[in-house]
């Protein structure tokens, strides 16, 4: 769910089955489902319907995503820079995905949520 209370424009963008964003290989990349953008911020989503190994795979397709935003320069000018993970079998974050959180910071500099709502702040 997204709130949004101060009914700001956002732009949702698809990326997974609506971008081809390739490996190396030139296979398709495991990458999220969709980002959206406001103001000078970018969100970039990951939805799953899993009990099992949702989260490591998850944090993957939005990490192999920003690399390849970067790559292109497609976060230039974007001040905020976050990720949700939506897991509806697992709809709030706990104490042992620290790890996963810290590594998305760490690496890419992205605050990672885990999370069924989304504030547009």
């Amino acid at each position: 769910m997204i709130n949004n209370p101060n009914n700001k424009a956002i732009t949702v963008n698809g990326i997974d089955s609506c971008i081809n964003i390739l490996r190396e290989s030139g296979e398709q990349d495991n990458i999220c489902d969709a980002c959206i953008r406001y103001d000078q911020t970018i969100i970039f989503i990951e939805i799953k319907n899993k009990n099992r190994n949702w989260l490591e795979q998850a944090a993957h397709q939005i990490s192999n995503t920003i690399k390849h935003f970067n790559e292109y320069n497609a976060l230039n000018g974007y001040i905020i820079c976050k990720a949700y993970i939506a897991n509806k079998h697992k709809p709030v974050s706990h104490l042992n995905h620290r790890a996963v959180l810290d590594k998305m910071f760490y690496e890419h500099k992205f605050l990672l949520n885990i999370s069924t709502k989304l504030d547009i702040t």
